[in-house]
């Protein structure tokens, strides 16, 4: 396998347009047992005669202590665990060790393959057409290319796509030549490369009259699909154009053009024309690429769990049931006013607020949520700044809510309301922080504003070392150690497991701006 490092790169970079990732619900690798002490997670791109493996160590250590390798080779995984290597059609079936050490502790020893992952997935309906395909393709590839390991596609039908229909033509090879004639270049022909990425190479011959040199320079003044051409040499007379091509755009024209003559090429004209080849072998696995683009255009893929990291607190959209009460916050605002337990008075400005439990504040880890609260068919948005006294209304679900947000849901009773309430999103650009007045070099004290979620964890880098940063009731993340003169650089993680990380200079007495904003 190419190096795993440049070949990721080049590939996600290549195929991006047209890209796609199946996840296939929660599929795992293999989760934690009784002798791990953590799981790895896969789904996977599928951009073509390459595909992009991509992991995911779910494990509660820091990751940037872990060691990760692929078969031996080391990988850096993000800041959420995550990492991708590629992997060619027809070696699908080969299984790749996947192994998470702590030092010379191993975590996790795992065993992976594209063909065992789309096995798994084919059951479930919403991926069973684009898994089959992408199966019955890697078997086509194996047979066409000699690999070693038994067909992939073995109990998938392959009638899916023996008889299937090729919606083109071979490309009208005299039309084009007709109009580069007395140029420096005649067209010789197409290839579409099946072995590696999918990329579709043009050639040319140079005319009697040209030198090679005055036919690549020729050349290089068209543009193919997007991008300028740089037309490379391919022994004394003739040179090629390529493009790399998605399995979602085999159908779709790439125009080859310098202002002045023009033709439009697409993969499908090659797989139309390797029909008529003779060569059964060609025929079947340019038959089978074209069955899985196919596939690859209709597929609407579902929500990405992989890219949706498992809830550290609870799953996103969960309701919570309670009674709601009106209370009012006295001389709530900013200045000398009320800020509330959570002291984020100041940061609401449309007199929507809100305080919960003891038990949902949970020392402030929903400090700064934004909630929507739902009476009947009535509405109301609220941010949390505030939490109850201790009295008999502070149980799990119920919320106090502002004068004005309750009026929404009920202008007539004063009482309780029987109500279910649950996090949206705050959307903000970017976070914002706020250092505590005496905090300094030896005394940590910083808030956390304009969070899109709730913060689950703080952390700061010391000494080359990430430390949790303990928060308190009062919505501040203290450190009485200190973090020296700063700035800070700072690990944040939502309460659905998301992370950023940001570099905060220290600064008294303003809101300083952020960089970075929690993903939907």
């Amino acid at each position: 396998m190419d190096n795993l490092h440049s070949f990721s790169r080049r590939f996600l970079a290549a195929a991006a347009a047209g890209v796609i990732a199946l996840c296939g619900g929660t599929f795992t690798v293999s989760a934690a047992d009784e002798t791990d002490e953590a799981g790895v997670k896969m789904s996977l791109l599928a951009g073509g005669s390459v595909l992009g493996m991509k992991f995911r160590v779910d494990t509660t250590e820091n990751i940037g202590d872990l060691t990760v390798t692929v078969d031996g080779e080391g990988v850096s995984p993000d800041t959420s665990g995550a990492f991708t290597i590629p992997e060619y059609s027809m070696n699908m079936a080969d299984p790749h060790q996947i192994v998470v050490k702590k030092g010379s502790k191993t975590l996790a020893s795992k065993t992976a393959s594209v063909a065992s992952y789309l096995n798994e997935i084919k059951s479930e309906e919403a991926y069973a057409d684009i898994a089959s395909s992408i199966l019955l393709y890697g078997g086509a590839s194996q047979e066409y290319f000699g690999s070693e390991y038994d067909p992939v596609s073995s109990g998938v039908s392959a009638t899916q796509y023996s008889n299937q229909d090729i919606d083109g033509t071979a490309f009208n090879k005299e039309t084009f030549n007709a109009d580069l004639s007395g140029k420096a270049v005649s067209y010789y022909g197409m290839n579409l490369s099946l072995k590696e990425r999918t990329t579709l190479t043009l050639f040319f011959k140079k005319s009697d009259t040209a030198t090679i040199d005055e036919a690549e320079e020729y050349l290089n003044g068209f543009t193919f699909g997007d991008d300028e051409v740089t037309a490379s040499k391919n022994g004394g007379s003739y040179l090629t154009v390529s493009a790399v091509v998605p399995a979602s755009q085999l159908m779709e024209p790439i125009e080859f053009t310098n202002g002045t003559i023009s033709a439009d090429f697409a993969p499908v004209q090659y797989i139309a024309a390797a029909q008529d080849s003779g060569d059964a072998k060609l025929a079947k696995v340019c038959k089978a690429l074209y069955a899985y683009g196919l596939a690859v255009s209709d597929f609407t893929e579902p929500a990405d769990p992989s890219d949706d990291p498992d809830p550290l607190l609870e799953p996103k959209g969960t309701i919570h049931s309670g009674l709601a009460t009106q209370y009012e916050i006295e001389n709530f605002g900013v200045g000398a006013g009320n800020l509330g337990q959570a002291m984020l008075g100041d940061m609401v400005t449309d007199g929507h607020y809100a305080a919960l439990s003891t038990e949902d504040y949970n020392t402030a880890m929903l400090a700064g949520a934004y909630i929507e609260v739902t009476y009947g068919e009535s509405k109301t948005k609220a941010y949390v700044v505030d939490t109850f006294g201790g009295d008999n209304h502070d149980k799990k679900g119920n919320v106090d809510l502002g004068p004005k947000a309750f009026k929404e849901l009920n202008s007539v009773a004063q009482g309780d309301i029987e109500v279910t309430w649950k996090i949206i999103p705050y959307e903000k650009e970017h976070m914002n922080y706020r250092f505590k007045d005496g905090a300094n070099q030896w005394h940590f004290e910083m808030q956390i504003l304009d969070h899109k979620y709730p913060i689950y964890r703080l952390e700061a880098e010391k000494d080359g070392q990430w430390i949790e940063i303990p928060r308190a009731i009062h919505n501040y993340f203290k450190y009485t150690d200190g973090l020296g003169e700063g700035p800070y650089k700072l690990r944040i993680t939502d309460i659905y497991g998301h992370v950023v990380e940001d570099t905060v200079p220290f600064k008294l007495g303003e809101i300083i701006e952020g960089n970075v904003q929690f993903p939907d």
